[in-house]
């Protein structure tokens, strides 16, 4: 397992992003498609990073590498939904969603130094998936691109994380390039932030134009 931290993990994520390729329709030019399958498989990076960890693994490194590993599940559950079963996948993230954002916060309530916000953390996780779900069946969005609920969540986690980040910055002034909170919060702002406008920009692009709509998840994957 500890290999798994090094280039045999990036040799498993290329293997995997291989492999995934034949999956994407070739509806887009071939360097975008390995962008995207790249994207998927690079997910698994931080669950490969805590695998190759000593034991015991500390809790907020155990749910990022929960958090890693759902994006990687989510991703590759919806490229065969809409590519090998040929159906439509946007329902699919209001399943995968509420997962994903329970296994981020999960991690960042370790980070937290007051105990009552590692609690408000912890309550904020099955309301934040209350609410979506209620503004994604109030906007008709179940099957549709999440523009109204899908920035509304990803625009709260943002917040949670930059929260974090300002929080443990203020307080901590030593051997701050070692600590987990500050490259996990700095990858996920990024993330986020790059996330936040895919489904509104792909909503309104679409269907006249889709190759203006691909492009945003190229960017974003690329991100």
């Amino acid at each position: 397992m500890k290999a798994l931290g090094g280039w045999v993990g990036w040799l498993v994520v290329a293997a995997l992003a291989l492999a995934q390729l034949p999956l994407l329709p070739p509806v887009a030019p071939t360097y975008q498609l390995a962008i995207i399958s790249l994207a998927v498989a690079t997910q698994l990076m931080p669950t490969f990073a805590v695998l190759s960890l000593e034991r015991p693994v500390p809790p907020a490194r155990f749910w990022i590498a929960i958090w890693g590993l759902a994006f990687f599940l989510s991703d590759t559950s919806q490229l065969f939904i809409s590519s090998v079963a040929r159906q439509e996948n946007l329902w699919f993230y209001l399943i995968a969603n509420p997962l994903e954002d329970a296994a981020l916060l999960m991690a960042f309530s370790y980070w937290q130094i007051r105990p009552v916000m590692r609690l408000t953390f912890r309550v904020a996780i099955p309301l934040l998936a209350f609410v979506t779900l209620a503004i994604a069946l109030a906007f008709g969005e179940v099957n549709t691109f999440k523009t109204a609920s899908s920035p509304f969540r990803l625009l709260l986690i943002t917040t949670a994380v930059a929260y974090t980040f300002v929080v443990r910055l203020a307080r901590e002034n030593d051997r701050i390039g070692a600590r987990d909170w500050l490259w996990t919060s700095l990858g996920v702002i990024l993330y986020y932030s790059a996330y936040v406008v895919v489904d509104p920009v792909s909503a309104a692009l679409l269907p006249q134009r889709p190759d203006l709509a691909r492009l945003v998840y190229v960017v974003k994957g690329a991100v």
